[in-house]
């Protein structure tokens, strides 16, 4: 078997099943035992077994080949997200492209082009550029992720996403809940448009209905998306001014390991004089020297979600419900 390359019909016989069951089980296609499909995946892992998706594609008519375009893949959330898609396609028989725009949205079209050419067989984006535009005479399904698409009612279309508002209403009752009455948000500097986030419409839902008062004073916006640096700087500001919360929501857990660490430089313990909330469940939150409270999002539910709706949409059915938002909970540790 070290001289050559395994074949299914290498995997049929050492798994005491028919290619066409190895097939069923590699494509999740038909009827098959859980006791056949383990021991067929046994096998292949064995025998380092991989299809000849280029042969198969020419049989079939029909690509297993799915692109997943993303804004920016350094994100850790938004990593973990695609790494369990990517893990979860190869399971059930499909072959992610992964491609990271960096958020350069003008190259945006020119990797989806790319991933056309490739024959891709359906789309998943995590992107928040311009519109999709499928290639003439292309209907292929476009799945996003955490991203409003123009047109819901396009039958080979539908959108999974987090609930980002429930995050920042459960993020601020919880502070509300430990004894906090001035807190304040520490989130993306707003973009041209100036509208809210999801998250900061939450968080401040949570602070009219508990009679808090918003200050905008002790509220701070970062200037560089994600950046722990330009966090710690812009919270620093803030408590030089001497504006400091006794509560403060987070809306990465970057945002919220750089507003400890300003807050320490500046005397103030946590939780003791001033507690936080992060978000996103970053692997930052945990492995620090104070485990950060955050909010953890339905990470396998949503790459799930997503491969069962191509699916579908891959086989011509009707999808019930078009937009599903997962629901997100809070992870109390040692900030809270």
């Amino acid at each position: 078997m070290a001289n050559r390359r395994a074949t299914m019909h290498d995997v049929a016989r050492l798994s005491g099943v028919s290619t066409a069951t190895v097939s069923r089980v590699i494509n999740q296609n038909g009827r098959f035992s859980p006791e056949t499909e383990q021991r067929v995946r046994q096998v292949i892992r064995q025998l380092d077994f991989v299809p000849n998706q280029a042969a198969k594609d020419l049989r079939t008519r029909r690509s297993r080949l799915v692109g997943i375009l993303v804004s920016r893949l350094s994100y850790e959330y938004v990593n973990s997200l695609v790494t369990k898609l990517e893990e979860l396609l190869f399971e059930q028989g499909f072959i992610g492209i992964v491609c990271n725009i960096s958020e350069n949205y003008e190259n945006e079209q020119t990797y989806l082009d790319a991933m056309f050419s490739m024959n891709i067989c359906a789309l998943i984006v995590f992107s928040s550029g311009r519109p999709i535009a499928r290639p003439e005479g292309r209907s292929i399904p476009v799945i996003y992720i955490n991203r409003m698409p123009e047109d819901l009612n396009d039958k080979l279309c539908c959108a999974i996403a987090t609930d980002s508002v429930s995050a920042g209403y459960k993020a601020c009752a919880a502070l509300i809940e430990a004894g906090c009455r001035r807190v304040a948000i520490v989130r993306t500097l707003y973009g041209p448009d100036r509208r809210p986030r999801d998250r900061e419409i939450g968080f401040m839902k949570a602070l009219l209905e508990s009679g808090c008062a918003y200050d905008e004073g002790l509220s701070v916006a970062v200037p560089v998306a994600g950046d722990y640096a330009s966090a710690f700087a812009s919270v620093n500001e803030r408590l030089d001014q001497g504006q400091a919360a006794d509560g403060y929501f987070c809306e990465s857990d970057v945002y919220a390991l750089s507003t400890i660490r300003s807050l320490e430089v500046h005397g103030l313990r946590v939780p003791e004089d001033v507690k936080v909330v992060g978000c996103n469940d970053m692997s930052i939150a945990l492995y620090n020297n104070r485990a950060i409270t955050t909010i953890r999002h339905q990470t396998e539910a949503i790459c799930l979600k997503a491969i069962e709706n191509m699916k579908r949409m891959l086989s011509g059915d009707e999808l019930e419900q078009r937009h599903t938002v997962f629901d997100v909970e809070l992870v109390r540790r040692q900030t809270l």
